[in-house]
């Protein structure tokens, strides 16, 4: 008798030990599985300010990203809706680091970009990176105050992308935009792709 009261109690430490192992186990590896894949912190190639028509599909083309990583660097979710006026992160991730030789075929990383500045003579230079190369851009403006309600945007002047895609472009700034923050835009003049982004004369 003594003999089964023994081994019987051998079974159920055993089968707690058991248990407790398991238990035990299943909680240091509850931590470990959620630390194993922490998200990767997104970098911003650029930024993108949305304007009248824009999907993220078009403004992935616009940069040369997919469409679904943009909407995962700003946390968009479906049906992806935007608004005008918004600011995306457009990833610097998505894009490749053009391969040295390549030399007309270059790419800005990251995706075009451009910049303004403005000089004394009431003149904006128009620098681009990355555009197409020889391509027609029409400039577009809008005082950034306007912007919200969605004006027209006013057509300011034209120029060309050199065989690179860049370009210095000089535009004569119009009068009644002068001395205040301009909502600019470079539209693509075969393809109808914008890109816009914010300026002012005092910076």
């Amino acid at each position: 008798m003594n003999v089964n009261r023994n081994t019987s109690s051998r079974k159920r430490l055993t089968r707690f030990i058991y248990l407790f192992l398991v238990l035990a186990l299943l909680a240091a590896a509850a931590p470990i599985s959620a630390s194993a894949a922490p998200a990767a912190q997104t970098v911003c190639a650029t930024k993108h300010t949305v304007v009248s028509g824009e999907t993220l599909s078009s403004i992935g083309v616009s940069y040369g990203v997919d469409w679904r990583d943009i909407a995962e660097a700003n946390n968009l979710k479906d049906p992806y809706t935007l608004t005008i006026g918004q600011v995306l992160c457009i990833p610097g991730s998505a894009a490749e680091t053009p391969e040295e030789g390549e030399g007309d075929d270059q790419v800005a990383v990251g995706g075009p970009t451009f910049t303004v500045t403005f000089d004394d003579n009431n003149f904006m230079i128009i620098k681009t990176i990355g555009y197409p190369k020889s391509m027609s851009f029409i400039v577009r403006v809008s005082p950034l105050e306007l912007r919200w309600g969605w004006l027209e945007l006013e057509v300011i002047g034209r120029f060309s992308t050199d065989k690179h895609g860049g370009s210095d472009a000089l535009i004569r700034v119009p009068k009644e935009y002068r001395d205040q923050e301009l909502y600019i835009c470079l539209k693509n003049a075969t393809t109808d792709k914008i890109q816009c982004d914010v300026f002012s004369p005092f910076e």
